[in-house]
């Protein structure tokens, strides 16, 4: 997608491993407002790409690191 990127939400750190090799990871979050683009016109690391609320996509996190992200995010789009 194109879009216009919003406040900040927060970040996620975690490590992962992969070919034996370890990574530390930075994640940072941000709402963005879609302003043109294609969900189909997604790379080979999502399965599926999709355009959710924010109620919906708390309920689809399996994460706690996750779900805080979506949570800091409900709480900075009601302060808009």
């Amino acid at each position: 997608l194109k879009v216009e990127p919003g406040p900040r939400v927060g970040s996620i750190e975690y490590w992962f491993t992969s070919r034996g090799v370890r990574y530390h990871k930075h994640v940072h979050h941000w709402l963005m407002e879609p302003i043109g683009g294609d969900l189909a016109d997604h790379d080979h690391e999502f399965d599926e790409v999709r355009w959710v609320g924010l109620a919906e996509a708390e309920a689809l996190m399996s994460f706690p690191t996750e779900k805080r992200i979506v949570h800091s995010a409900l709480a900075v789009a009601d302060a808009r």
